[in-house]
């Protein structure tokens, strides 16, 4: 990727660097993107409002932009959702909503999303109390890489608790996904 000029800002090697009117153009683009109806730009439309990137800080149009992302299916939006239902940020505190977003992302392979749906079955929010759920959902995202839920599935572990090992893809060679709750 080369450089290119957009309004006030210049791209290069996939970082904006720039001038004073790049922080209302990107904005103005990506409202516009947004307004159009691409998840992407959704989603950095809600992250500007939730941190008040150029944009005043506004939490109930954060919740709008990455409903709207995560109504099309975009992963990374329907874990943010998540997060905003589990933390009441622009929505009223909702663990059930926060554990089905969850679940839609992870799914789809998004590992935040298996670290935070894991987190839930582990403390019981929003869904009832399983460490083993748990344990499923941290084991695929720490065969992807995830350090966070390796991190989980050790902690399980030095608990005592019946965590079976791992074979070579993270996931424990005796369990099935379970079939409660929901789960395939």
């Amino acid at each position: 990727m080369g450089t290119v000029r957009m309004g006030g800002c210049f791209l290069a090697l996939g970082l904006v660097v720039g001038l004073g009117a790049c922080s209302s153009t990107w904005v103005a683009n990506d409202e516009n993107l947004a307004n159009r109806g691409y998840p992407t730009a959704q989603v950095d439309l809600a992250s500007a409002y939730l941190r008040g990137e150029d944009v005043k800080k506004d939490p109930v149009a954060a919740a709008y932009w990455t409903h709207r992302a995560a109504r099309q299916g975009l992963p990374e939006a329907q874990n943010n959702m998540g997060v905003l239902y589990a933390r009441g940020t622009g929505v009223e505190q909702d663990f059930v909503e926060a554990a089905r977003w969850y679940r839609l992302a992870a799914d789809q392979d998004y590992t935040k999303a298996q670290v935070n749906l894991g987190l839930a079955y582990d403390l019981g929010l929003g869904v009832p109390s399983d460490t083993q759920a748990a344990a499923y959902w941290w084991g695929k995202a720490a065969a992807a890489g995830d350090p966070a839920a390796r991190s989980n599935l050790r902690q399980l572990r030095e608990a005592a608790w019946a965590v079976p090992a791992c074979d070579s893809t993270g996931i424990p060679k005796s369990w099935r996904c379970p079939t409660r709750f929901g789960m395939r």
